[in-house]
């Protein structure tokens, strides 16, 4: 894109641009912006452009205020390079150097033309770069410095690299050395003084906002600010060339902008000169989701600990090429902590009413007010699978306990695969897919994960209302009200995951609820949209601008610790007939406990079943999904144990658990399991754990060893068994049969 004639520069305009992006602290001569009244500082939380300065040095470091960079004008970026012969691209690259190459109007047209000519490289050996001893300016020559009248300089030195040896003592003229320089393959350089500081503009070509509207969003050009941006103008920071640049590639946004003051409710000092910039300055684009610096900072306390006010978190920022040389933005957030003191801010907000406690009742509450029935359910998966893992004995005679497995009935169970069937369906779970945020054509990308979480208040029955509906509701139909109720947390001492932090603090000690281990989850981001974060003061909304850009984001409950489990959910895509009762469309009894058991009981929190007639590749989602899809349907005729106790497949507990346990028609024409073995029509069975819960090793393990007990499997010694920890070691009960450490396993001797 051509550049504005720099004759045309409106520079009041340029500054009102600067000002309203980077604040008053940026700007050499705030006096001429007096009728705003706008001596005061800004805090370094609110400081979005790089600092800037004023002395004649900042020419040579980069870093130059607008108002000190374009009051002298002819400064380009100039080539110092006389003979390369060698063909070094790079080397040619990085000598190009910020220097004056103008005289100012009125100046002798001789001097003027002998300063502002491009020289051959004889001539350019001739007239060498110039620093002044004076003023720390650098000249393209001494014409220049003298045009300026800039007298006292210091000529650059030559410096010589020949790929073949050249000694130019010898040499009586300036043609001379140009002649042999390439003769004998040379560089001939001239380099600055290391005590006179010289920008380097080689140093632009890696910024990637160097001209404006790379993002595709600026609506409104303005000439002033695209001569600025692309000009040699330089101070940058990680992705902008200048300040200028910045403006003129603007985030992707599509929210409400912020035109007032405290719209947040958080202003907590009142400035009229602050109040006044912020209504009568325009709008910069470069600073949403606000309208100006001066609106974002009468949005904000005065004082911002960290860089948002609800979360403390760092973001590394990147721009990455993909394999179709596709330029991606992309940004790591990493969660550290919510910020205690903008969460009593939320709270303090609600009504008395919603701070009122009210008395919770035990027990899931589903359709037309209807309570569980835990106890049926446990008895309909006894029928179905014989042995079950419960916590509570639900009045089972003695001489059953040995169908009882060992289990465990809490919360950090679902991290071990050991929960038992009765808590599992009564402590509140949902599945998080690692896409939630992200758009949805990357929504089954790379990691296609679920994670287990907790929402719902388990551990205490007794919560303001506020509490209880936020955990349970999250973001009463607003996905980001805010961050409290709408971004995952992980609780760092127990490994485990919760909805909200709402889910988190009611699942806590009531006395002692320790509100910063409850971490909130981590999150990546690419996009071919830029997103400027350091516009956002509060994460909440940042979040919600990635979520509306549509784009590839990823959750992360914990990337830092490798070794602690993160519950996950079964892939129903892989599950029979997809967790939905009655698929067959030969399911009798229509049960309402068993459908909710199915259909709302998170794929994670209950282990997935295989029928023993089964092949392992597709199970239930689980034992109740089993129960409401039977395959095939016989009448009931076969409910008590139909051979004797002399017959080798007779069993005393069959045949009392054939009477005792509950008609199911998954089995039929038998009444349930029991009846079924005792009938003489036991095939062999097929144990088979969740893929979800087991590592590479012991997939590859369960594929070798046969899933029924012989004598060469249970006496067989595996020389690579390793050590498990005390909660990762199988309990197994005088039933059971523990294969080995290598699986991991107790087998079910019926």
């Amino acid at each position: 894109m051509e550049l504005v004639n720099p004759w045309s520069l409106n520079f009041t305009n340029l500054l009102i641009n600067h000002l309203t992006m980077c604040g008053p602290g940026n700007v050499c001569n705030i006096t001429q912006f007096s009728y705003m009244n706008l001596e005061f500082n800004i805090s370094k939380s609110h400081k979005l452009c790089p600092d800037c300065f004023c002395d004649n040095m900042c020419f040579g470091r980069g870093d130059c205020c607008p108002d000190k960079y374009f009051a002298l004008s002819g400064l380009v970026c100039d080539n110092v390079t006389s003979v390369n012969a060698t063909y070094d691209e790079s080397r040619d690259q990085k000598a190009s150097y910020l220097m004056v190459k103008e005289c100012p109007y009125g100046t002798d047209q001789l001097i003027k033309e002998k300063c502002e000519k491009d020289y051959d490289s004889v001539d350019k050996l001739k007239y060498p770069p110039v620093t002044s001893i004076l003023t720390n300016l650098t000249y393209a020559n001494r014409f220049c410095a003298q045009c300026n009248d800039d007298p006292s300089y210091q000529f650059w030195n030559l410096d010589i690299y020949c790929r073949v040896f050249l000694d130019i003592n010898f040499l009586s003229s300036f043609k001379e050395v140009v002649d042999n320089g390439i003769e004998h393959k040379c560089i001939l350089q001239f380099v600055p003084h290391n005590n006179k500081p010289v920008f380097n503009c080689f140093q632009l070509q890696e910024i990637h906002f160097n001209s404006c509207n790379k993002t595709g969003f600026w609506k409104t050009r303005d000439d002033d600010v695209v001569y600025a941006c692309e000009s040699d103008y330089v101070n940058n920071d990680a992705f902008f060339k200048n300040p200028f640049c910045r403006m003129c590639n603007p985030s992707f946004y599509e929210g409400e902008i912020i035109t007032q003051c405290n719209a947040t409710g958080l202003w907590d000092f009142f400035d009229e000169s602050i109040e006044r910039a912020c209504s009568r300055f325009e709008l910069n684009e470069g600073i949403l989701p606000f309208k100006n610096i001066f609106c974002r900072i009468c949005n904000a306390p005065k004082i911002m600990r960290d860089r948002f006010l609800d979360v403390s978190a760092e973001i590394i920022p990147n721009v990455v090429l993909t394999m179709n040389k596709i330029k991606l933005y992309y940004l790591f957030i990493k969660m550290n902590k919510f910020l205690k003191d903008y969460f009593n801010f939320v709270t303090n907000n609600f009504s008395e009413s919603e701070h009122s406690v009210k008395q919770r009742t035990s027990g899931i509450v589903f359709h037309n007010n209807q309570t569980l029935n835990v106890s049926k359910l446990i008895y309909k998966s006894f029928s179905l699978q014989k042995y079950v893992k419960v916590c509570n004995n639900y009045s089972f005679p003695s001489n059953l306990s040995s169908f009882i497995l060992s289990c465990s009935c809490e919360p950090s169970c679902f991290r071990h695969n050991s929960c038992c069937e009765d808590f599992a369906l009564q402590y509140p779970t949902k599945c998080i897919h690692s896409k939630q945020l992200a758009g949805s054509r990357f929504k089954r990308s790379w990691p296609d994960i679920e994670y287990l979480v907790t929402n719902g208040c388990h551990m205490q029955f007794r919560n303001a209302l506020y509490v209880e509906e936020l955990c349970k509701n999250g973001d009463r139909g607003n996905i980001f009200s805010d961050i409290f109720s709408s971004h995952p947390v992980r609780d760092e001492r127990s490994g485990l995951s919760y909805l909200n932090m709402y889910c988190y603090l009611c699942n806590q000690s009531p006395d002692r609820p320790e509100f910063d281990f409850g971490k909130p989850w981590d999150i990546e981001f690419h996009c071919e949209k830029f997103i400027e974060h350091k516009n956002f003061i509060m994460m909440n909304r940042l979040l919600k601008t990635i979520m509306e850009a549509k784009c590839d984001v990823t959750y992360f409950p914990d990337i830092r610790t490798t070794e602690t489990l993160i519950p996950q959910c079964s892939n129903m895509g892989r599950t029979r007939y997809r967790g939905t009762c009655n698929s067959t469309e030969k399911w009798l009894f229509g049960d309402l406990d068993i459908k909710y058991a199915c259909e709302k009981v998170s794929s994670g929190a209950l282990n997935q079943f295989y029928p023993e007639s089964y092949k392992c590749e597709f199970p239930f989602k689980n034992v109740f999904c089993a129960l409401c899809n039977p395959e095939v349907v016989e009448n009931v005729s076969i409910s008590e144990c139909s051979v004797s106790g002399n017959d080798s497949f007779y069993s005393e507990l069959d045949d009392f658990g054939c009477q005792f346990f509950p008609e199911i028609n998954f089995y039929s024409p038998f009444k349930n399991l029991f009846c079924k073995h005792c009938s003489n029509r036991r095939e062999v069975p097929q144990f088979c754990l969740s893929p979800n819960f087991l590592s590479k090793r012991q997939k590859f393990m369960y594929k070798r060893f046969s899933r029924f007990s012989i004598y060469r499997n249970l006496f067989m010694y595996i020389t690579t068994d390793g050590e498990l920890s005390e909660d990762e070691s199988p309990k197994c009960k005088s039933s059971e049969t523990y294969i080995s450490e290598m699986v991991s396993f107790c087998e079910f001797q019926g």
